[in-house]
C-alpha cells in the first residue's frame, strides 16, 4: 500500500469516527435538550392559559398535566424507545393498574371541567404526547438510521405492487402470447 493510500485510509477512519461521535454522542444530547425546551414551551403555554383565567390553577386536570410535563422534563434523558418498551412490558406484567388509574383519573378531571377548559387541557395533552412520540422516534441515532431503510423497503414493496397493477394489462398480453406459443409448440421446436 502506498503512502497516499494510508493517508486516505486514515482520513476515512477519522471521518467515520467523527460521524459516529456526532450520531452517538452529540445528537442524543441535542435531542434531549430540544425535547426539554419544547416541553417547557408547552408547559409555559398551559401556565399562560391559567394566568389569563381560562383554566384554574388548582384544578385536578391542570395539576396532573403540569406534573406529567414536569416529569417528562426531569426524566427526558431516560425517554428512549428501548427504555419505554421495557417499561411498558414491565407495567403490563406487574402494574397494569397504575396506567389505568392515571388515565381514568385524568379523563374524570377533564370531564369535571367546562367544555372550553377541557378542550384547552386536551390540546396541551395532545401536544405533549406528540412531542413524546417525536422524541421516541427522532431521539435515537440508531432509530434515525433505521427509519430511512424501513421507509425505503415500504416504498419499494408498495411501489412494486402499484407498478404491477398499472402494468397488469401489458403483462397479461405478454403472458398470454408466451402461453399461446407454448401451447401451439409444446416442444419448443418451432423457430421464433
Amino acid at each position: 500500500m502506498s503512502e497516499v493510500q494510508y493517508v486516505n485510509v486514515l482520513f476515512s477512519l477519522a471521518g467515520l469516527a467523527g460521524m459516529a461521535f456526532v450520531l452517538w454522542v452529540l445528537y442524543p444530547k441535542y435531542a434531549i435538550d430540544r425535547y426539554r425546551q419544547e416541553m417547557f414551551a408547552i408547559r409555559d403555554s398551559l401556565f399562560d392559559e391559567a394566568a389569563v383565567g381560562r383554566l384554574a390553577f388548582d384544578s385536578d386536570a391542570y395539576t396532573m398535566l403540569r406534573t406529567l410535563m414536569n416529569s417528562h422534563i426531569r426524566y427526558a434523558h431516560r425517554l428512549g424507545l428501548v427504555e419505554t418498551t421495557l417499561v411498558l412490558i414491565a407495567m403490563r406484567r406487574h402494574a397494569p393498574v397504575l396506567a389505568a388509574q392515571f388515565s381514568t383519573r385524568f379523563e374524570a378531571s377533564i370531564a369535571a371541567l367546562p367544555p372550553e377548559q377541557g378542550a384547552i387541557i386536551r390540546s396541551h395533552y395532545e401536544r405533549v404526547m406528540q412531542l413524546v412520540f417525536k422524541k421516541l422516534v427522532l431521539g435515537s441515532a440508531f432509530v434515525m438510521m433505521i427509519i430511512p431503510a424501513l421507509i425505503g423497503v415500504f416504498a419499494i414493496r408498495h411501489g412494486i405492487g402499484v407498478l404491477l397493477r398499472l402494468l397488469r394489462g401489458p403483462i397479461d398480453v405478454v403472458n398470454g402470447a408466451a402461453f399461446s406459443d407454448c401451447v401451439s409448440d409444446p416442444d419448443g421446436i418451432l423457430p421464433a
